[in-house]
């Protein structure tokens, strides 16, 4: 996490060079997503802890929409949460990608804060 954060710092031009690519770091795994039980959220209201990676399950996701309906933004909610955009595909995109009568969106830009602007660019993979 640090080398990806100075990685955004090297490629926003404040440093020359990343130091965290000078040391051999060990490979840390990625958290594994957990489902948001009715334990876990439990626990969440009890002690503040939760999970550092945890999804909603599908009727937390439906209770969210239909909380949100009448917010304008609710359209790129649905589409982040049953399509899974990104926040930056989501924020570059533009009505004229957009077919409601066809029901599609063409995702072929993403927003993202870089040199201290927000600038548009091909989504990435992965």
């Amino acid at each position: 996490m640090l080398r990806a954060a100075l990685n955004a710092v090297l490629r926003a031009r404040l440093i020359e060079e990343n130091p965290a690519s000078l040391v051999v770091l060990p490979s840390a795994r990625r958290p594994r997503a957990v489902v948001w039980t009715a334990s876990r959220v439990e626990q969440w209201r009890r002690t503040g802890e939760r999970p550092s990676v945890a999804v909603w399950t599908v009727a937390q996701t439906a209770q969210f929409l239909n909380g949100i309906r009448s917010h304008r933004l609710y359209a790129v909610y649905h589409l982040i949460a049953l399509r899974g955009l990104r926040r930056g595909e989501a924020a570059g995109l533009r009505w004229c990608e957009v077919d409601l009568d066809a029901g599609t969106a063409v995702i072929c830009r993403q927003v993202q804060r870089r040199n201290g602007r927000l600038t548009a660019y091909a989504p990435t993979s992965g």
